[in-house]
């Protein structure tokens, strides 16, 4: 963007910022406060203090601060009691409270008697659920399944209740694409490709919980269709310093390897943990494809091993000068290098026998390199229990650099004699910048929580595509084919969003949030084209409502919301990146948003059984096409469908089959309709699709954890146009400690009788006829290992982050 027209953005967001800041001010109500001590009379931080109805009903809860002191505010009149726990000491409950209308209850001095804690690993003995049911989001527990381990970031997500990744390694969440990726409650800004080797290079022995979110607030961005799945990395601040050493490797069609160290110190107001994982992975895949058009038969073999190696650093500093205010310093950077070696073979008939058959060879050879970074300061400012402010300035930056060798040589139907050969040379370069600003404002007024905000951010891509013709391996750059292409995005939005708690059943949640999205993409090229400067400019509203009422155990919410998905950077680059000859990738810069409306309803008891039925309406959704080019010749494009629907039915529920054994099953299904009119093809689609996957947890002798997942899934559509089939898997693991828990020791086997390596497909639309297999590494076998060091008496930590300062749940 010009720079006039960042500067006016940057001061409209500062104005909405301010004027946000400054539209609440304190008000005091009914409240219930105390402090907490140990047997020496020294604060207890960081407990757990929840209010209960005099008939056991969940009022809501605090968390005692650095002094031990809490206070819970907005408390109606009537009959109440606490219970307090916190891990090292045990759990307390206060006599009936009665609390008068405004009336400031005190407790006093309430003195916690310790108790002794066993730790496995850095989790407290006590197993979490594998899948925890929240009132805004779904929680998969990464440490309480042994065959997670050895995992990267993006495996690890198959494995997460409703979320399939597809072959073009597209992040699926109940049946709908448009995922957005959180890391530690913050958005990756990445897409595409980027995003995939961002995930690959996360481990999930660093992994603590993925959360999934499926209908977000006002306060999140508006982005990603299907919602949002946040990835909280582990993050063990102790008291004193601890750390561990994991290592983890796979076997299977090719091997993978990860060894990384986490540090961790607190102490006083200080906390500092870091994180450095080196990682050497090699992935394969293939396709076998029979396609039919233009009256010419190809029959298409290929394989493609992908070898990424590097290391990904994390680290976060926090300091609480005082009991209002705090800031906190996190950062990432991953460093990759690879080198991607595609070979394939295509027999070309022509079936009306008037040329002869061709065989073309072809390969893809690249060097690659990539780097991302990534810094957020984040700054807490505490008014007191009932309004706090939280500000966040982000910067990011993501470096690729390529060199592709891409020869092809035609030969006769003897496959020795060459016909004819095509060599070309790649460069194609990507910087991407990114830089955000945002501010949070929340304020609890009794029975109503308002939390406000403002946020700016903008992105800026760099993107050169350096074509050269090859002959006798001398590269001259192709001025005619060689493109420059740049592409900025800026937001502002601010949203307003209300929890209101209507009785003592029923509560509601009502917000709304705006959106102005500039964005301009230029292309400059030797070649006039119609597409080499594509402005947009517009306003959006998404509002969002849910209602939750609570009877006993039992809970049912409603929810309904709007959201976008902006195109990938690299969908809008009209660059033609050659997989061979025949096979093309091609951009479109004329890819539009596409813009969803969700409803769901939700209903839960006990915090065990789950049932949620989602309808989904996608407007533009984003297909991948095939679409011909000449007689032989195909481009792969994105393209925007007219309409995509998905009316969903999920059910989550663990089991406790005996002391020894625990089940979770979680079942989804999908009816789901693709529809869309091109210029060269009409499609209309639609497919009942369904997926359960049971997860079974074993408490074996000689202190051995066992897990077994089996899951199964129905045929399924991807790209919006190509029918592939279901798939059935297998995973186990097993785990032992040693040395009073201070070493894990892991074996894995993920997908162990083959049946989750082979997706069949086929699609008929445009004048193509195509049926294949692709097929990739999933049959994978594992060992690993964590070993800790340091103290490990843990400190419970308090909630820093603005977006999760509402206490919803009291574990």
């Amino acid at each position: 963007m010009p720079s006039s027209a960042l500067s006016k953005s940057v001061f409209t967001y500062l104005i909405a910022s301010l004027f946000i800041s400054s539209a609440f001010s304190q008000s005091d109500f009914s409240e219930v406060t105390g402090r907490l001590v140990n047997s020496e009379q020294s604060a207890i931080v960081y407990s757990t203090v929840a209010l209960y109805t005099a008939d056991s009903a969940l009022v809501k809860g605090e968390v005692s601060d650095t002094q031990g002191s809490f206070t819970i505010r907005g408390v109606n009149p009537g009959y109440y009691y606490l219970l307090i726990q916190n891990i090292e000491y045990a759990d307390y409950y206060t006599d009936r409270l009665k609390v008068g209308s405004g009336e400031i209850v005190d407790v006093g001095a309430v003195m916690l008697s310790s108790q002794s804690v066993e730790l496995e690993g850095v989790t407290v003995t006590g197993k979490r659920q594998l899948v925890e049911v929240r009132p805004d989001k779904m929680v998969f527990n990464v440490s309480s399944t042994v065959n997670a381990s050895g995992n990267n970031g993006l495996e690890l997500l198959s494995k997460a209740p409703g979320v399939m990744i597809d072959p073009d390694n597209n992040v699926i969440l109940q049946g709908k694409s448009g995922v957005r990726i959180f890391i530690n409650g913050r958005p990756t800004r990445l897409s595409g490709s980027d995003l995939t080797t961002f995930l690959q290079s996360l481990q999930s022995d660093n992994i603590e919980q993925i959360e999934l979110i499926t209908n977000p607030s006002a306060r999140y961005e508006a982005e990603g269709n299907a919602g949002i799945i946040n990835i909280k990395l582990k993050n063990n601040v102790n008291l004193g310093y601890n750390g561990n050493i994991v290592h983890s490797q796979s076997y299977g069609t090719k091997p993978r390897m990860s060894t990384g160290a986490t540090i961790n110190y607190g102490k006083g107001k200080l906390g500092v943990t870091a994180n450095l994982t080196h990682f050497d992975n090699t992935f394969w895949e293939g396709f076998a494809e029979n396609k039919i058009q233009s009256g010419y038969r190809l029959n298409l073999e290929s394989a493609e091993s992908i070898h990424k190696k590097g290391f990904n650093a994390t680290t976060s500093i926090t300091y609480d000068f005082n009991e209002k205010h705090s800031v906190n310093l996190s950062g990432s950077a991953i460093r990759t290098t690879g080198d991607f070696d595609l070979f394939s073979e295509t027999r070309i008939v022509d079936l009306s026998d008037t040329s002869p058959t061709e065989w073309l060879v072809s390969q893809s050879l690249t060097d690659y390199q990539s780097a991302n970074f990534n810094f957020n300061l984040n700054y807490l400012w505490k008014f007191s229990d009932s309004f706090l402010i939280s500000m966040d300035a982000s910067y990011g930056s993501f470096d690729l650099d390529n060199e592709i060798y891409q020869p092809n040589t035609y030969y006769e139907e003897d496959k020795t004699t060459v016909i004819r050969e095509a060599n070309n040379g790649f460069d194609p370069n990507t910087d991407i910048e990114l830089n955000s600003i945002k501010t949070d404002v929340e304020k609890k007024m009794g029975d109503v929580t308002i939390t406000t905000g403002a946020k700016y951010y903008s992105v800026n891509t760099a993107n050169q595509f350096i074509v050269s013709d090859v002959v006798d391996e001398d590269w001259t750059v192709n001025e005619s084919k060689t493109n420059t292409f740049n592409y900025e995005e800026e937001v502002i939005a601010v949203y307003l969003e209300t929890d209101i708690k209507l009785s003592e059943n029923l509560s509601a949640n009502a917000g709304g949030r705006l959106e102005q999205t500039s964005s301009r993409g230029t292309l400059i090229s030797t070649q006039a084209t119609e597409n080499d400067d594509v402005k947009r400019n517009y306003l959006n509203f998404f509002p969002n409502l849910s209602l939750a009422y609570k009877a006993g155990k039992s809970e049912i919410s409603l929810g309904y919301g709007q959201r976008i998905t902006r195109p990938n950077y690299q969908d809008l680059n009209p660059f033609e990146a050659k997989m061979s000859e025949l096979a093309i990738w091609k951009g479109n810069p004329f890819l539009k948003p596409n813009y969803i409306t969700n409803y769901q309803m939700t209903f839960s008891h006990n915090n065990r059984l789950v049932i949620s039925n989602t309808f989904s309406i996608t407007e533009g959704f984003f297909a991948r096409l095939v679409e011909i080019v000449d007689e032989t010749s195909t481009f792969i494009i994105p393209r925007n469908m007219r309409r995509s629907t998905t009316n969903g039915l999920s059910v989550s529920y663990p089991v406790e089959v005996s002391k020894w054994w625990e089940a979770s099953i979680f079942a989804i299904y999908n009816r789901t309709t693709y529809q869309g009119d091109f210029d060269k093809a009409t499609i209309n689609i639609d497919a009942n699709i369904y997926t359960v996957r049971v997860q079974n947890s074993f408490t074996l002798p000689w202190g051995i954890s066992a897990d077994l997942a089996v899951a199964y899934g129905s045929p399924w559509i991807w790209r919006g146009s190509i029918e592939i089939d279901g798939y059935q898997r297998l995973d186990v693991g097993l785990r032992k400690a040693f040395f009073d828990d201070q070493l894990q020791i892991r074996l894995t086997g993920s997908d162990i009788l083959n049946t989750n390596s082979d997706y069949p497909y086929k699609g008929n639309y445009g004048g193509i006829d195509l049926t294949g297999v692709y097929s990739n590494d999933n049959c994978r076998f594992g060992f690993g290992l964590t070993y800790q060091f340091g103290n490990r008496n843990i400190k419970k930590q308090r909630k820093s982050d603005a977006l999760d300062a509402q206490l919803k749940r009291i574990e």
